[in-house]
C-alpha cells in the first residue's frame, strides 16, 4: 500500500486505460502484451490520483475481481502489476469498461467525462495505456507539470484561459475535410458557429495521438448530453482515429492547434540546458 502520509493534489487527476487482452488491439499488428500499467507505479506520479480503466474485464462487484482475473490471466506479471500493485493502491481507482471491439482511448476518455461530469477535478491528464509511446519523457514532464501546478497558488501556470495542451511529442498532423462529419454529428453548425466556418475553410491540425491535459472548464462548456452523444458516435464508429484530430476543437481550441500548446515545448523552455529535445514533423494527412 502506498503511504498515506503523501500529500496528494485533489485538483489534478490522471485518466488512462489498460488493454488486458492484447488480441483485441485496434491494430492487429500491435502487440499489447507490454501494456502492464507498470508506469503507474512510478514514484513521480504518486502525488496525484488516477482512474485506470481495464477493457476486457467485465465486473460489477469488486470482491470478485481477484478470482476472475486470476482464472483468466495466470502470468505472474498480471498478478504483480494489476492485482498486487494497482488494485491495492489507494491512489488508483481501477474500473472495468466494456470492450468496444477495437480498444482505443476515446471510450474511456468520454466515459470518465460522463461519469464525473458533475464533480470533475480542476485539471485532468488523459493518457494512453503506454503513454511513453508518443513521448518518451512524458512521465518526467508530467511530474514537472504537476509540481508547477501545486506550487502555483494564483492559478497562472495552467488555468481555464489556457485550457488545453497536448502531452505528445513528434508529429503534428494536418487533416482537411475527413473529420468534418463528426463535428456535424455533434452539432457544430457551419452557418452559425464561427469556429465551424473556420474549420470548413482551413485544415485541422494537432499533435498525434490523443494524449492531453485539460482544464475542466473546457469539458463543461458542453452539456453532458453532448458527451453522451460523442460516446455513442465512438461506439457506433468503432474507431477513434477521427477523434484524434478534433479533441482540441471539442475543448475550445481553434482548428489548427497552436504548436506552443504542448507539454514537451513547455518543459524544454523551462529547461534550456537540455541537449535532447523533441523534434516535430509536420504531417499532411
Amino acid at each position: 500500500m502506498i503511504s498515506s502520509s503523501i500529500v496528494r493534489s485533489q485538483s489534478i487527476h490522471l485518466v488512462t486505460g489498460l488493454l488486458v487482452n492484447h488480441d483485441h488491439a485496434w491494430n492487429a499488428d500491435d502487440n499489447r502484451q507490454d501494456e502492464t500499467g507498470a508506469w503507474l507505479l512510478d514514484p513521480l506520479l504518486d502525488n496525484i490520483t488516477k482512474t485506470v480503466y481495464d477493457s476486457d474485464i467485465f465486473l460489477t462487484e469488486e470482491n470478485i475481481m481477484t478470482n476472475i482475473i486470476l482464472d483468466r490471466f495466470a502470468e505472474q506479471t498480471w498478478k504483480e502489476y494489476i492485482l498486487k500493485s494497482l488494485s491495492l493502491r489507494n491512489d488508483i481507482d481501477l474500473r472495468p469498461i466494456a470492450q468496444y471491439k477495437k480498444s482505443q482511448e476515446c471510450p474511456y476518455y468520454i466515459t470518465y467525462i460522463i461519469d464525473h461530469y458533475y464533480d470533475l477535478p480542476e485539471i485532468i491528464l488523459f493518457s494512453h495505456g503506454r503513454p511513453q509511446g508518443h513521448n518518451p519523457n512524458i512521465i518526467k514532464q508530467w511530474s514537472w507539470f504537476i509540481q508547477q501546478v501545486q506550487q502555483d497558488k494564483q492559478r497562472l501556470f495552467f488555468n481555464a484561459s489556457i485550457g488545453y495542451i497536448s502531452s505528445n511529442c513528434g508529429s503534428y498532423v494536418k487533416r482537411y475535410t475527413r473529420s468534418r462529419p463528426i463535428l456535424d454529428l455533434l452539432g457544430y453548425d457551419r452557418t452559425v458557429d464561427p469556429l465551424a466556418n473556420q474549420i470548413k475553410a482551413l485544415s485541422l491540425g494537432t499533435y498525434c495521438c490523443a494524449q492531453f491535459i485539460i482544464h475542466r472548464s473546457r469539458i463543461l462548456q458542453h452539456p453532458i448530453s453532448f458527451w453522451r452523444l460523442a460516446l455513442k458516435i465512438v461506439i457506433d464508429m468503432n474507431d477513434c482515429s477521427h477523434f484524434e484530430h478534433i479533441w482540441h476543437v471539442l475543448f475550445g481550441e481553434p482548428g489548427e492547434l497552436d504548436r506552443q500548446k504542448n507539454l514537451a515545448v513547455w518543459y524544454e523552455q523551462a529547461h534550456p540546458e537540455l541537449t535532447e529535445r523533441c523534434s516535430t514533423d509536420i504531417v499532411n494527412d
